[in-house]
């Protein structure tokens, strides 16, 4: 029997739905079990994730960042300098670090360390909290490492995703980020045809 274009439309919809809830449970549970806080971003700097350190580090609540540009969160960045180093970490690939930095008041008497690295097309920080005691460079690459390398050998299909809304807000799809090993071989593309795309183009 035939099937109808719109039952495909709804199969390939609700497949590319089951796919994101794994991911996101599995992003979320890597993040959340690390010391040290760490935020995702994707192209347009839009919070894709946030772990629970990161957030007690800066008194936040999850919804204070869900769906925010960094804009919106540290509207200062631009001024300080920031921003234009995370564009150019997007650029080049290359990751910066800033040993003993003072976070807005807004976020208490904070001083962290924060590294910034390219995450697929997007943007990884990594915050330590260093106000009492002080954490050292080494620790803080280690760390960065350390979750590298459990992202990226995880067994199971793994990967970022940005949502793609139309002109009501609602999403219709999802730009990939980034995906690991297991996601390329899974899907037997590599990591060059999946970044950059959108999902229901690449898994109909």
């Amino acid at each position: 029997m035939k099937q109808k274009p719109g039952n495909t439309i709804k199969q390939s919809s609700n497949k590319s739905k089951d796919q994101t809830d794994g991911i996101e449970s599995s992003l979320s549970s890597v993040m959340n079990a690390a010391t040290d806080g760490f935020i995702l971003f994707d192209s347009q700097l839009n919070h894709i994730e946030v772990n629970k350190a990161a957030l007690e580090i800066m008194g936040l609540n999850r919804k204070d960042v869900t769906g925010k540009n960094i804009f919106d969160i540290v509207p200062e960045v631009k001024e300080s300098g920031r921003f234009a180093k995370y564009k150019e970490v997007m650029r080049t690939g290359k990751s910066f670090f800033t040993p003993d930095l003072k976070l807005h008041t807004k976020f208490g008497d904070k001083r962290t360390n924060l590294r910034v690295f390219k995450v697929g097309n997007g943007l990884g920080i990594m915050i330590t909290d260093i106000t009492e005691p002080k954490a050292t460079k080494e620790l803080l690459k280690a760390t960065e490492i350390k979750f590298r390398t459990s992202v990226e050998n995880l067994i199971d299909p793994f990967g970022i995703y940005s949502a793609v809304r139309d002109e009501s807000g609602e999403i219709e799809d999802f730009i990939v980020e980034y995906v690991n090993k297991a996601a390329c071989k899974s899907n037997q593309m590599t990591y060059e045809e999946q970044v950059g795309k959108k999902l229901c183009e690449i898994l109909p």
